[in-house]
């Protein structure tokens, strides 16, 4: 059941390749700024390699959450609009089991489509990176470590995979692909970080802001990460939960 989830996916090819093509246009655009950049610089400032990965890392989290936010509000709700989800009960697997593979259907199909870019960004940022003169920057402010690189992977899958996941609950809640990427996209992009306003009534309230919790996971340290992961997952039980109480009440 898994695997077909999958296949559904990656059939869908206007989306699914739209994904994988916007994430290689993302990184590669990335590297060409970079050296528009290294071009137009003053005599001994540089573009690093670490600078190059970073800003792909950042690029690639932008593109990979709302490509996945797309993708998942699609997923959660394609197959009952198309008015397919009833042959599929029919079949006599449970409601919740049809609803629940979709999850790490939808990881995996989305993570395969944001590998090549990842590997575009960091072959890239080592060929299109300068190296600082001799004892002007120590090697620890400009070289690539194997935390950079993993961070560059993280950061994008995890918030794809976040945002996307809560996509995908939105598309099981509303059940039209068309109103579910709209809601996802401007809770995705406005809705959680206008959340941020609670910090101005009180600091402490930032545990509860899931953009907050989600950078806390990929290296702030605006408090502490079991706090973030907790924060997180909450946030996301309460859309899957909830997504599944649609699912599984509705009649098809």
């Amino acid at each position: 059941m898994l695997v077909q989830e999958i296949l559904k996916i990656v059939r869908r090819r206007g989306m699914y390749w739209s994904h994988v093509g916007v994430m290689l246009l993302a990184a590669v655009a990335t590297l060409v700024v970079s050296v528009i950049v290294r071009g137009t610089q003053d005599q001994g400032d540089f573009v690093s390699r670490l600078d190059v990965l970073n800003a792909g890392r950042d690029v690639l989290t932008f593109a990979g959450f709302v490509m996945a936010a797309l993708i998942g509000a699609q997923e959660g709700a394609y197959d009952v609009q198309q008015g397919t989800f009833r042959y599929l009960v029919m079949t006599g697997r449970s409601k919740l089991g049809l609803y629940l593979v979709r999850y790490p259907a939808f990881a995996i199909a989305v993570v395969a489509g944001m590998l090549p870019a990842m590997v575009v960004a960091a072959l890239g940022a080592f060929a299109v990176g300068q190296s600082p003169d001799p004892g002007v920057f120590t090697s620890q402010e400009t070289a690539i470590g194997a935390s950079d690189v993993a961070l560059l992977v993280w950061q994008p899958v995890l918030f794809a995979l976040v945002f996307g996941a809560i996509a995908l609950a939105v598309g099981a809640l509303l059940r039209s692909v068309g109103g579910a990427i709209v809601v996802a996209l401007v809770l995705n992009l406005a809705g959680f970080n206008l959340l941020a306003l609670l910090t101005l009534i009180s600091d402490s309230l930032d545990r509860v802001v899931l953009p907050i919790a989600m950078g806390v996971l990929t290296g702030a340290d605006d408090f502490g990460v079991p706090v973030a992961a907790v924060v997180v997952l909450a946030w996301l039980t309460v859309f899957v939960v909830a997504g599944a109480i649609r699912t599984t009440r509705a009649e098809y």
